[in-house]
């Protein structure tokens, strides 16, 4: 479990963050991490872009991503890597610009997964 909420990581800070973490992965790291928040900082859809990369096909069950500045956009990128996720049973969003055309491209994404997994 990893918790970096409220560290203001913006867009540049989430590449940096993506690189440490696919290099870490590339050494055999994080293959324990289930559970990852990120919740308070103000990364938005670029950020999600990034977290795409560096999170996709982990063993995670939990992500939250309370108050990031995500808009539909991001909403859609998020569906995108919890299709990715096989363990993910919580993805949480609230606080963002979410509208329900993002929640619609989310859940098209994630396709059955949507099922398994609680989205806040």
């Amino acid at each position: 479990s990893s918790d970096v909420s409220g560290n203001e990581i913006d867009e540049d800070t989430a590449a940096e963050i993506r690189a440490g973490i696919v290099a870490a992965r590339e050494q055999g790291g994080y293959t324990d991490l289930t559970s990852l928040k990120l919740s308070q900082n103000p990364f938005g859809d670029k950020g999600v872009k990034e977290m795409v990369v560096a999170l996709q096909n982990l063993n995670l069950w939990k992500l939250q991503l309370l108050n990031c500045d995500i808009t539909d956009i991001g909403a859609g990128m998020c569906g995108a890597l919890a299709a990715t996720l096989p363990e993910l049973r919580v993805l949480s969003l609230a606080l963002n610009r979410v509208t329900d055309i993002g929640v619609a491209h989310m859940h098209a994404w994630m396709g059955q997964r949507a099922s398994r997994c609680r989205i806040e």
